[in-house]
C-alpha cells in the first residue's frame, strides 16, 4: 500500500532515463558522496519526469512508478523543461500544468505529492514569467504540491521567486540559485552515472521555514497484535 509522506533529510536523485524495476533495486542498495564529503549516502528516492502535454516514451508510466516504489524509494515528479530560449506566458503556464497533471495521473501519481515545473531558459522576465508560474500552479495545486525547479536564466528575481502566492516549496539546480527567505527544500549537484545510469544528485531537506516536498512511497507494514496464548 503507498502513501504521500513528507520526504526526510537525504541523498536522492533525479534522472530523465527510464528505470526498469531491476534498476530500481539496484538503485536502492547504491550510495554517492555529496561534493566535499568522502562518506558515500544511500539513494532514498527518485525524480522523474512527465510531458509537456502528453506522456512520451522515455517518460514515466505506471509500471515504472509501481517498480520505483516496490524497490523502497520515494518517488517525485517534474515536467519537461521547455527548449532555452522560451517565452512565458500566462496561456503557456495554463496548457502546460494541464499536461502535467494529465501525465502524472495517467502514470498513478498520488494526490498531494509534489509535481515540479522547470524554471529555466526563459527569454522574458518579471511579470508574464510570474502569470506563467502562477497559472500553471492553478492547474496544479488542486491535485499535487506545486514544486518550482529554479534553474539558470528563470526570469524571477530571489524577491519574486519568495513572493509567488502559489508555490511555498523550490527546488534549485547545480548553480548558485537563491530565493529569498525560505530557501531551498531540495539541492541539485553536477550530473553522474550509477550502473550506467545518468544522473543528478539531490539533497533534499526542510527549507529555511521547516517546510519539505511531499513524494510518493511504499507504506510500512502494520504491526501485528500479539498472538494470545
Amino acid at each position: 500500500m503507498y502513501q504521500v509522506a513528507l520526504a526526510p533529510d537525504c541523498l536522492a536523485i533525479d534522472t530523465s532515463a527510464k528505470i526498469s524495476p531491476a534498476m530500481a533495486k539496484l538503485l536502492a542498495s547504491s550510495a554517492l558522496p555529496l561534493p566535499g564529503e568522502s562518506v558515500p549516502r544511500p539513494v532514498r528516492g527518485i525524480g522523474r519526469y512527465v510531458g509537456l502535454h502528453a506522456p512520451e516514451p522515455g517518460d514515466i508510466d505506471e509500471l515504472e512508478l509501481t517498480g520505483i516504489i516496490d524497490a523502497g524509494l520515494g518517488l517525485w515528479l517534474v515536467q519537461h523543461c521547455l527548449s532555452p530560449g522560451w517565452t512565458a506566458t500566462a496561456d503557456l503556464g495554463d496548457m502546460l500544468g494541464r499536461g502535467a497533471v494529465e501525465c502524472a495521473k495517467r502514470a498513478g501519481y498520488m494526490p498531494e505529492s509534489a509535481l515540479a515545473f522547470d524554471l529555466e531558459g526563459v527569454a522574458n522576465i518579471s511579470a508574464p514569467v510570474i502569470a506563467c508560474c502562477e497559472a500553471w500552479a492553478a492547474q496544479v495545486s488542486p491535485y499535487y504540491q506545486p514544486l518550482l525547479y529554479v534553474g539558470f536564466q528563470c526570469g524571477l528575481s530571489p524577491d519574486q521567486l519568495y513572493s509567488l502566492p502559489s508555490f511555498a516549496r523550490y527546488w534549485s539546480d547545480a548553480g548558485p540559485r537563491v530565493v529569498s527567505k525560505r530557501g531551498f527544500c531540495a539541492k541539485q549537484h553536477v550530473q553522474t552515472a550509477i550502473h550506467g545510469v545518468p544522473v543528478d544528485p539531490d539533497w533534499l531537506s526542510a527549507d529555511q521555514f521547516g517546510d519539505r516536498m511531499r513524494w510518493m512511497i511504499d507504506a510500512p507494514a502494520p504491526s501485528l497484535p500479539p498472538v494470545l496464548a
